[in-house]
């Protein structure tokens, strides 16, 4: 979420909690992030949903549309099909007062960067595995 996250504006960004090292919005700035994921080809690839209370952020729900799609050579078909499916989540899940949401995000050189590093440690997982035995 790198990317998305430099483009949101502060405004957002302020009123947003801190999830580790991503933002947790409300639901209206959550919609606000996925406009700006379309205008700028990231795919949103899932969401959660959180409860604030005082000690903390509680999960409430997660996303599963990304697990009906895979990663096609058509990166903007597939942003634009993985930000509907976000969109859709959003308005069949919209909570308000205590709850935030967390949108999980990549630019087309990002999910790739992820994918050769998941490559990279099963390849040493498997190396380590043989070194074992």
């Amino acid at each position: 979420m790198r990317r998305l996250e430099e483009l949101i504006p502060d405004e957002p960004k302020k009123a947003a909690v801190a999830s580790g090292n991503e933002f947790a919005f409300k639901h209206s700035d959550a919609l606000i992030a996925l406009q700006i994921a379309a205008q700028y080809n990231i795919a949103v690839l899932g969401l959660e949903i959180f409860e604030k209370w005082p000690d903390g952020l509680y999960a409430n729900g997660v996303s599963t549309y990304d697990a009906n799609y895979e990663l096609s050579s058509d990166w903007a078909r597939y942003v634009e099909i993985m930000n509907f499916e976000a969109g859709k989540w959003l308005a069949a899940n919209k909570e308000e007062g205590n709850y935030v949401y967390v949108l999980t995000s990549a630019t087309a050189d990002e999910l790739a960067e992820a994918n050769r590093l998941i490559t990279r440690k099963e390849g040493l997982i498997a190396r380590l595995r043989r070194y074992l035995r």
